[in-house]
């Protein structure tokens, strides 16, 4: 519960190395080498990335990143096809201060929509929508065969909605059903692999999608509407092959629901909590009805998100009023957010947008290092003498291909 000094100056040199690109834009655009001090600087703001993304993401990705780093350091010392002559400096210059490095697509992508998103997800949560999609789901499907897991398989479809990512649907879904589907008499491996298989489908389902989605905006250059409009029968495809084998699984078990006597009432739920279905209806209307770009689209379905209790609450007072009832256990039970609210909502968006932001940024560094020693077209040219012109070799060496292109 403390912030060790050392974490306070390597916060001030991350701050001061990316602020140091912005004041001085126009002199690094207009100089053809960067100044010796300026090469320093770049290497410290690598460093600073890895080690960010070491605690907040994990060691996988900085290996990764740092076997391509050293595959151009150590470039002229590579046989073959591997081979680059680069200066340490030129692929600092590259990485730090160009366009195709750290700086560059996946960043962009994170900074102009995905971060919006998870912010827009971020009020959602604030305002229960967590609940709601649990309630409606165990009022859908819960007292139907293997009735947990199928709730499982809904609120993932639900959730993944607004959040975008399998993590956030396990953690906030998982807690729930995961239980649910041991004391049903699932197996405790089933019942997990149930909820991570359904929570993977998040990334896909729109409106709001993982972040491969918005990386697609900017590199393939297809409008995020159009990506939206073309994931949608996939996304339900996804679950609904999840939910005919969980129905399967429940059959060949003898697996059966919950007490419906028991699980919510769907107009109920409908009549009291639907309204916070309103900022989904409003972001997929911008998305698919209007020519608004997806970051208006996030805005307003946070403003949306954010009236909504609002609006619950007059609609409350109003009945209340009119059946002469006292109006303060109305405003108790309200469901506005207060100032409190939305400054939780901006930390815990900024919070989330921490370890994508980070992978996006190492990510970087990796199609950087591509682009700096174009070992992509000599890997392609390498293989296509490597297989000697036999086919079948090359199509087993195509998947190294393939992962190096899904780098680049």
């Amino acid at each position: 519960d403390t912030l060790p000094w050392y974490d306070i100056v390597l916060s001030l040199l991350a701050l001061a190395v990316c602020l140091y690109q912005v004041f001085n834009e126009g002199a690094l655009n207009a100089r053809l080498r960067l100044k010796p001090h300026e090469c320093w600087m770049g290497l410290v703001g690598i460093l600073l990335l890895l080690e960010a993304t070491r605690r907040v993401v994990g060691l996988p990705i900085v290996i990764i990143a740092i076997s391509f780093l050293l595959i151009a350091v150590f470039g002229s010392y590579l046989p073959g096809f591997l081979r680059s002559d680069l200066e340490i400096f030129e692929i600092v210059e590259h990485l730090f201060y160009d366009k195709e490095g750290i700086f560059g697509p996946a960043i962009g992508a994170c900074a102009n929509f995905i971060f919006l998103f998870m912010l827009f997800g971020a009020f959602l949560e604030k305002t229960g929508v967590g609940g709601f999609f649990i309630d409606l789901s165990n009022a859908i499907a819960g007292h139907k065969r293997g009735g947990p897991a199928k709730v499982a398989v809904i609120t993932s479809a639900m959730e993944g909605t607004v959040s975008g990512s399998s993590v956030a649907n396990t953690v906030g879904s998982g807690s729930f059903t995961i239980p649910m589907m041991k004391g049903l008499g699932y197996r405790p491996e089933f019942a997990a692999a149930v909820e991570a298989a359904a929570s993977t489908g998040g990334q896909i389902m729109p409106p709001v999608m993982g972040a491969a989605a918005f990386l697609m905006v900017d590199t393939v250059g297809v409008s995020y509407p159009t990506i939206v409009k073309a994931a949608v029968i996939p996304a339900l495809l996804y679950f609904a092959g999840i939910y005919i084998i969980i129905d399967l699984e429940s059959r060949k078990r003898g697996l059966k629901g919950m007490d419906k006597d028991k699980m919510p009432r769907l107009k109920k739920i409908m009549l009291e909590q639907g309204y916070l279905m309103l900022p989904l209806v409003a972001i997929i209307y911008v998305l698919a009805g209007t020519s608004l770009t997806p970051a208006y689209a996030a805005l307003i379905g946070m403003i949306v998100a954010a009236l909504g209790g609002y609006v619950k609450t007059i609609f409350d007072v109003a009945v209340a009023a009119a059946k002469s009832k006292p109006i303060k256990p109305v405003l108790q039970k309200s469901e506005m957010l207060r100032v409190k609210d939305y400054l939780s909502c901006l930390e815990s968006g900024a919070r989330n947008v921490l370890a994508v932001g980070l992978a996006c940024a190492t990510s970087g560094i990796v199609s950087g290092v591509i682009t700096a020693t174009g070992i992509s077209g000599r890997i392609s040219n390498g293989l296509t003498s490597l297989a000697g012109g036999n086919l079948f070799l090359l199509l087993f060496f195509k998947l190294q291909k393939v992962l190096f292109k899904f780098y680049n």
